[in-house]
């Protein structure tokens, strides 16, 4: 008695003791769970949404990569020693972008108004290319010279018309424009268009 119940307290077992493997233990393979349609539908809702925020990223990426590249290369154009020569506009043609150059760079002196006035012969909306095509390097400038103007006493507006390509986009700008005052004393060309 004093046998059984050591072997008892001692948890052993008078029979044989049988060893299992793990490996020989078949299992049953576990089937997919199927999920809760209305789960199903949130997940499908989410999968669309993560898809369009995609889209709209790589979108966004695209339309910054663009203004950088052409809204960064917008020449800024201003008078160089403003000329008492009323044949004579010289200009610079800046590259601002850090990156872009503007290339075949061109530029036409495109007169705007050039007369005496009302009755005396005005003439308008006309174009003379100057320049061959250049390219101007990031940061970098260009002189040019528009030899048009008013002709002694007459007054005359000048835009130059700046024609180049960024990454083989070819743009333009004409947002500057120049005056000469034939009445001013001194007569001289000033920056930008006259009041009206």
């Amino acid at each position: 008695m004093r046998d059984l119940y050591k072997g008892a307290r001692l948890g052993k077992s008078k029979g044989p003791r049988v060893k299992v493997k793990a490996a020989e233990v078949e299992q049953e393979p576990i089937a997919p769970s199927v999920p809760h349609p209305a789960i199903a539908g949130t997940a499908k809702i989410w999968s669309v949404l993560i898809a369009i925020g995609s889209v709209g990223g790589f979108i966004s990426l695209v339309e910054k990569a663009w203004t950088v590249a052409v809204g960064e290369t917008k020449p800024v154009i201003r008078p160089l020693n403003l000329s008492a020569d009323p044949f004579s506009l010289p200009f610079v043609i800046k590259n601002p972008s850090s990156i872009f150059t503007m290339a075949n760079s061109t530029w036409i002196c495109g007169i705007e108004s050039a007369g005496g006035g009302p009755g005396a012969g005005e003439m308008a909306n006309l174009g003379i290319a100057y320049g061959k095509a250049t390219d101007i390097p990031p940061g970098q400038s260009l002189l040019a010279r528009c030899p048009v103007g008013g002709a002694g006493g007459a007054d005359a507006t000048i835009t130059p018309l700046v024609r180049y390509k960024t990454i083989g986009v070819a743009r333009e700008y004409k947002d500057a424009a120049f005056t000469w005052l034939a009445k001013a004393n001194p007569p001289q060309w000033t920056e930008g268009k006259p009041l009206k």
